[in-house]
């Protein structure tokens, strides 16, 4: 969910793009329009850091050189900038007061929402050195792109790992449309003397096609990329780095243009209609009325936080896992998601990258051995958990029956009573709920 939001990213770029195409057009730039320019570079920060936002602050360091350049070409004289920027910005004033107003306020606005927790993630990841940790690094071949969303084609129907000898992480990975590439390169085509237009958009390919997290970490140029683990997921922009490229042609009347434009036409219902229904026919998971009952329950329980037993503490670069922190990895590295419904904290997260470090109270406490499948918990354990959930106010205890033994279940009611709510979660199966006693 966090790679597929990409609004603020597209608009940013295409934003981007627009002022490098104005400029080197030699169109008027207003004030107003730099200052939502600006405004989106923020508004990308409230996005995934390191796949999401990430790429909108690529794409504009790709692009500043060419609006310097551009902005020489069209005011060569720079003694004159000053005097310049002085007059365009009273001139401007002028014209938009209330504008330019308004969107300084968004400006400081979003700025004070987003850059302190920006900062703060960034600062609090690079303390940590992940150099030594083993993990899984990911990429996607560039020959992907040319994998058309047709029957015998798509990725849904012919696997392509054998012969690439890549990483598959989801449908469609690396593929934009092969009707959206070849527009594209017609659109290119047409303003290939235009260098400054088409520059930035082709840079930004060929650093993330290229892209591979140990032989050829392109990416890793740029500070916000420091923690990207998957070149695929790259496929969050083709469709915007394409598209920019082919909305800048002008097609001709011939009769042979026409009549490839109609091909690209069917081309594109085709591919459309393809992937489409492929995904329609994969239902998404929706919460229950069952589900949003169970979670009602519990956040009516007095407690500021829920155990799921057993529970899931693992990174997507592998920590956790061996040291026996999610002993149910494909049942239970979702549930975490779930205490959304009910508002109260929990034990246990999904970690995109996990260090080492972040882990070692779990270890030092003991949790590994508590959470050994089929484990029968001793007095000394059961004395532990009353400890830990007593003095951290927890409400009570989110239990999977169908990942326990029976007589780990029954100790469990025998201990702290029997549940008093039941549903299902998606993969992890039933979960009941037990309520803790207060006061």
């Amino acid at each position: 969910m966090n790679v597929c939001v990409g609004h603020w990213t597209t608009l940013c770029m295409v934003a981007t793009y627009r002022l490098i195409y104005d400029l080197t057009s030699q169109k008027p730039i207003s004030l107003v329009y730099v200052l939502i320019w600006v405004w989106l570079h923020v508004q990308v920060l409230s996005q995934e850091l390191a796949y999401v936002a990430g790429f909108a602050l690529t794409f504009t360091t790709l692009a500043f050189p060419v609006i310097v350049f551009s902005l020489y070409r069209r005011f060569p004289v720079v003694m004159h900038w000053f005097a310049l920027v002085s007059d365009y910005l009273k001139n401007q004033v002028s014209q938009h007061k209330a504008g330019i107003l308004f969107w300084l306020l968004m400006l400081i606005f979003s700025l004070f929402l987003y850059l302190p927790l920006t900062l703060q993630i960034a600062l609090t990841a690079w303390e940590f050195d992940f150099h030594e940790v083993q993990e899984l690094r990911a990429w996607s071949h560039p020959l992907r792109l040319f994998i058309p969303y047709m029957p015998g084609f798509q990725t849904y129907d012919f696997d392509y790992i054998p012969h690439l000898g890549d990483s598959f992480e989801s449908y469609g990975q690396g593929s934009p449309g092969l009707y959206l590439l070849i527009l594209a390169g017609i659109g290119w085509w047409q303003i290939r003397r235009r260098i400054a237009v088409w520059l930035p958009l082709v840079l930004m390919l060929v650093l993330c096609l290229l892209y591979h997290p140990v032989l050829l970490p392109t990416l890793k140029l740029f500070p916000w990329f420091s923690f990207n683990r998957h070149g695929g997921r790259a496929s969050l922009i083709y469709p915007v780095l394409f598209g920019l490229l082919a909305m800048t042609i002008q097609w001709p009347r011939q009769l042979i243009s026409q009549l490839i434009g109609m091909l690209l036409i069917g081309l594109m219902g085709m591919e459309c209609y393809t992937g489409y229904t492929q995904r329609i026919a994969y239902p998404a998971n929706v919460a229950s009325d069952s589900l949003l009952h169970y979670c009602e329950v519990i956040r009516q329980q007095p407690g500021v936080a829920v155990l799921d037993w057993p529970f899931c503490t693992v990174g997507g670069n592998g920590v956790g896992a061996t040291e026996g922190l999610c002993p149910y990895y494909a049942q239970q590295n979702a549930v975490f998601t779930f205490r959304r419904f009910y508002d109260k904290s929990g034990v246990g997260q999904y970690f995109g990258r996990l260090h080492p470090d972040q882990i070692k109270p779990f270890l030092r406490d003991g949790w590994p051995r508590l959470l050994t499948p089929g484990r029968t918990f001793t007095a000394q354990d059961w004395q532990f958990l009353d400890t830990f959930l007593h003095r951290n106010n927890f409400a009570g205890i989110n239990l999977y029956p169908d990942l326990l033994t029976p007589e780990q279940v029954t100790q469990f009611y025998q201990h702290y009573g029997q549940p008093i709510a039941e549903t299902k979660f998606p993969a992890a199966g039933r979960v009941v709920f037990i309520a803790l006693k207060h006061g």
